[in-house]
């Protein structure tokens, strides 16, 4: 059985933050654990998966600062 790697994104709402966010939800054995942005960002407190444009059955997490 193999365990997926938890992956943690920093500036989850940059452009780089956001396609790095599809690519873990795409990703076999990989598992969004954390994604944070600046406390001051809009889109704090949001679903990051959301926020990356990516609808997924399974909660992803959400940007904190």
């Amino acid at each position: 059985m193999t365990k997926d790697l938890n992956i943690g994104i920093a500036g989850g709402a940059g452009r780089m933050g956001k396609m790095l966010i599809a690519e873990v939800a795409r990703a076999k054995n990989c598992r969004l654990a954390a994604a944070s942005v600046n406390e001051n960002d809009p889109l704090c407190g949001r679903d990051a998966g959301e926020v990356a444009g990516i609808r997924s059955e399974e909660h992803t997490s959400e940007l904190q600062s």
